[in-house]
């Protein structure tokens, strides 16, 4: 469930982000917020960057 969320979280950031910032800029925040996300669900660190990295990619950025 938190993957899923992560996933839409991470679309829905980057449409916000890029109505005010650059699309680098945008991708960077969504990520952070994704990452962060995953781990006030209770995933280790480590385990949040990998997950947070495979959506990313999963996007095309």
């Amino acid at each position: 469930m938190a993957l899923t969320t992560a996933d839409h979280l991470f679309r829905l950031y980057i449409m916000m982000f890029t109505s005010i910032s650059s699309k680098e800029d945008s991708i960077t925040s969504a990520g952070a917020a994704v990452e962060s996300y995953l781990v006030e669900c209770g995933m280790s660190h480590a385990e949040a960057v990998r997950r947070r990295d495979e959506i990313m990619l999963s996007h095309g950025v």
